[in-house]
């Protein structure tokens, strides 16, 4: 089996080398774009120098039209050298993620919610977080759902199993996942759809009925008779001039509807271009999974394609892009009405397809983030795709490992924990790693509701809500104390379980804001309620006494542990997961070595 690693070398040679030979053809068609404009300005200046004109005009003719077709074909050769230099681009970025050098990537920040159950403990945001590292996102609305289904776990093990067959289905789809993204990448289609949302939601501006349009269509065909004659010396010219006044007093009286139609539309162009190209390489792919199968079925339907219908209005906005050419929007709404006529083309596309463009974009960006989970999953062929159970709580994992944290310096552990009223305490001295193992622990169950693959030999869990308190901070700003602040989570999670929801908890240092004697009666009061709801989880703890309540509570209190052990003046952390309390701290010992006591 080839690596990932091999596989993106392999690929981004194949890239270079098309972006070179393209960088050679556009270098080669910017030589001829030269060649046919010298011979333009040649031929006209023979043209006007020589008794016939002929001769030079029509050679300056010839040249024109090599000249527009050199300038087609430029652009068409420089989009394909750029689609090639961003497919190397990505193959590189994967290269580097593979290597786990992926901190200079976006990291979401905008999107921590310090009030969310698990977000900050658990690292979903930021520098070195889950975000960073998973996130391929290529569309405005993928790049929010992508951080919809990281805080929001799904609780249907039927759908989480739908979303597996996808993500391995596409994690099989090496080439197809970066084409979909260098697609994705081509005109800024990352940016928000609002402002034609914004166009969709406007009440009709122009009453659209087809008969209008196939009347101006013949108007159009008239006018374009009135030209050929008045070029063919039939008619004299006035007869076009009064014709093309009465056009612009026309398209003048209807000039601040079309005008606002093109404020609120503004670069959607683009936009859109972007995405018919990401529909189209959908349309293009063969997909066996009931989960892309379901979607694709939904954007196209023979009579309302999304990729037929988004390349429409796109071709609708690239003609009226025009109008900003005062010269080219002149003359053509004086010939032939186009404003008038491309607003009402648009306006009766919006009427035809309004209700359903914000479906097409919704699915459009839950493929996007499959393409970002199935990408993870290729990227570590190691990982197992998770077990989603129904019934009663388990959390059962062999092997189970932070996927944050690269394969040499990452410490994998066993660990099983069942049924709902049921906490295990988890002690040991600082820096042996408990911290870390809530983190593991909560982030590859966060994974597993989202249908990607876990860090882990083996994995079977219950989909649960998840809530944590690792990471406490104060707040100036609302005036909260540390203490305060911990109370609140706790508060959080309590109201969760009153309100009968199952609630898989992560806690580290419970009421750590107050003193030790507080401290542990607070500790041991809590977790006897916790006992008494549906909830199951970790609560890691200094204070060896809280494990006493394994003896009051067995089967619904156990202790693991983390130790730290010296030898030979040396403190050894092996970061391994052990059955019953700590017996060593290592404050004391730690001080001493620093020579601080």
């Amino acid at each position: 089996m080839v690596s990932p690693e091999n596989e993106y070398a392999e690929r981004k040679k194949l890239y270079e080398q098309e972006e070179a030979r393209y960088r050679k053809i556009c270098r080669l068609f910017t030589w001829m774009r030269l060649i046919a404009f010298i011979g333009i300005v040649v031929n006209v200046y023979l043209a006007l120098s020589s008794a016939s004109a002929v001769p030079g005009a029509i050679m300056s003719a010839v040249f024109l039209v090599l000249l527009v077709f050199f300038v087609l074909r430029n652009a068409h050769f420089n989009r394909k050298r750029d689609y090639y230099s961003t497919l190397v681009q990505l193959t590189d970025k994967e290269i580097r993620i593979l290597q786990f050098d992926f901190y200079d990537f976006p990291g979401g920040t905008q999107y921590l919610e310090m009030n969310h159950a698990y977000a900050s403990d658990l690292d979903m945001f930021g520098a070195g977080s889950a975000y960073q590292y998973l996130n391929r996102t290529v569309t405005h609305m993928g790049q929010h759902q992508f951080v919809d289904i990281l805080l929001n776990p799904e609780l249907n093990p039927e759908t989480i199993k739908s979303r597996q067959q996808a993500c391995r289905e596409l994690s099989g789809k090496t080439d197809w996942r970066l084409e979909f993204r260098a697609k994705g990448h081509e005109k800024g289609v990352n940016g928000s759809p609002d402002s034609l949302f914004d166009w969709l939601g406007q009440a009709a501006l122009f009453g659209v009925k087809p008969v209008i349009l196939s009347i101006i269509k013949v108007y159009q065909f008239l006018m374009l008779v009135l030209l050929v004659l008045v070029l063919a010396g039939v008619l004299r010219y006035p007869w076009l001039v009064l014709a093309g006044l009465i056009n612009l007093g026309i398209v003048g009286s209807y000039l601040g509807r079309i005008t606002k139609i093109s404020r609120i539309l503004g670069k959607t162009g683009d936009f859109l271009s972007s995405y018919d190209g990401l529909f189209k390489k959908i349309k293009e792919e063969s997909f066996n999974s009931g989960w892309m199968k379901e979607r694709i079925a939904q954007l196209f339907k023979d009579d309302n394609s999304a990729e037929k219908e988004i390349g429409k209005l796109r071709k609708l906005l690239h003609s009226f892009d025009s109008r900003n050419n005062l010269l080219i929007g002149f003359t053509r709404n004086a010939l032939f009405l186009t404003d008038l006529l491309l607003v009402l083309k648009m306006e009766a596309w919006r009427l035809r397809n309004a209700g359903q463009v914000k479906n097409w974009l919704y699915i459009l960006g839950e493929i996007d983030v499959m393409n970002s989970l199935a990408t993870y999953s290729f990227n570590n062929p190691e990982y197992v795709f998770p077990e989603p159970a129904e019934g009663v709580f388990c959390y059962e994992s062999v092997d189970l490992g932070h996927p944050l944290i690269a394969p040499e310096e990452r410490i994998c552990n066993n660990f099983i924990q069942k049924d709902w009223h049921s906490i295990i305490v988890l002690t040991g001295a600082n820096m042996a790693g408990k911290s870390t193992f809530l983190r593991t622990v909560g982030l590859n169950l966060v994974l597993a509701h989202t249908g990607a693959p876990v860090c882990a030999a083996s994995f079977r869990f219950k989909p649960c809500q998840i809530i944590t308190s690792i990471r406490t901070n104060d707040s100036l700003i609302k005036h909260e104390s540390y203490f305060y602040a911990e109370l609140k989570k706790l508060k959080t999670i309590i109201d969760a379980l009153q309100s009968g929801q199952e609630v898989f908890i992560l806690l580290d240092e419970v009421l750590k804001g107050t003193n030790s004697i507080d401290k542990l009666n607070g500790s041991i009061i809590l977790l006897k309620k916790l006992l008494g709801f549906s909830t199951s989880g970790i609560i890691a703890t200094h204070d060896i006494a809280l494990g006493e309540l394994e003896k009051e509570f067995p089967g619904n209190i156990l202790n693991r542990s983390f130790e730290a052990d010296i030898s030979e003046g040396e403190l050894i952390f092996d970061y391994k997961l052990r059955e019953g309390a700590a017996t060593n701290m290592t404050a004391l010992f730690l001080m001493k070595q620093m020579g601080i006591v």
